[in-house]
């Protein structure tokens, strides 16, 4: 897997012109729905297509823009960091940009959940390392997937714990987001039907774990499933390579 993203490889011209057509195209099937919805009566409910679709296209604008800003970087494909605040850390276990660009269409299922965990345990390495070359014991980590469920994260030395209920609701509102990343992810059409939002914490060992399971990725697809979106948070302590931080 390379560390160079997909959309990065094209031109800035591309870039703007896939962009543009999916700017474009949103109007229209808005303005078809909006019109089916009239003939039945039920109108006032373009507010949540309009949302759903917002919600879907958001990615492919604000991701790229984000990144070019510096608001959010790449540690490798499927993990993105946000600027650190106050000692806090956010990471974003893929996004449906990230899978519609990485994904190519004649890879199988696991091998795309092969691809996506790969990509997330590589991500985290390179946190780790440059976590400790900097030495840092002060910093807080929260994440959120839709890759890892419970057998996963307990592999990468996570427990689970009571869920952020703010966080909660974003899951909730990109449902229908995460049900298209978790479709292209398993090659048909899946709804996630789990509990959205379980709580992890880092345990010991994380690193080694991290380092067992990425040189695996690359034989065999891991143990992942990826039916449930999960957030997972680390709280403030030694930050050596294990990404040890303790409650």
């Amino acid at each position: 897997m390379t560390h160079e993203h997909s959309f990065s490889l094209k031109s800035r011209t591309e870039q703007k012109r896939f962009q543009a057509r999916l700017v474009s195209v949103s109007p229209l099937f808005i303005g078809a729905v909006s019109a089916l919805l009239y003939l039945a009566g039920l109108l006032p409910l373009i507010f949540l297509v309009f949302a759903l679709v917002l919600s879907i296209i958001a990615p492919f604008l604000d991701v790229p823009a984000m990144v070019t800003s510096g608001k959010l970087r790449y540690y490798f494909p499927f993990l993105l960091g946000e600027t650190e605040r106050n000692s806090t850390l956010v990471l974003h276990a893929g996004t449906l940009f990230d899978s519609w660009f990485l994904f190519r269409k004649d890879m199988s299922a696991s091998e795309r959940k092969r691809l996506a965990m790969g990509g997330m345990i590589e991500g985290m390495i390179n946190l780790i390392e440059e976590h400790k070359r900097a030495d840092r014991r002060d910093l807080k980590v929260r994440t959120t997937s839709y890759i890892l469920n419970e057998r996963s994260a307990a592999m990468l030395g996570l427990e689970k714990r009571p869920t952020d209920a703010f966080q909660t609701l974003i899951l909730y509102y990109n449902y229908f987001n995460l049900a298209a990343s978790y479709s292209l992810l398993n090659r048909r059409l899946v709804f996630p039907v789990d509990q959205v939002g379980t709580d992890l914490r880092r345990q010991h060992g994380g690193a080694d774990r991290a380092q067992a399971i990425s040189r695996e990725t690359q034989e065999q697809p891991p143990p992942c499933h990826a039916d449930r979106g999960d957030f997972l948070t680390t709280s403030p302590g030694p930050l050596p390579a294990a990404l040890r931080l303790h409650a």
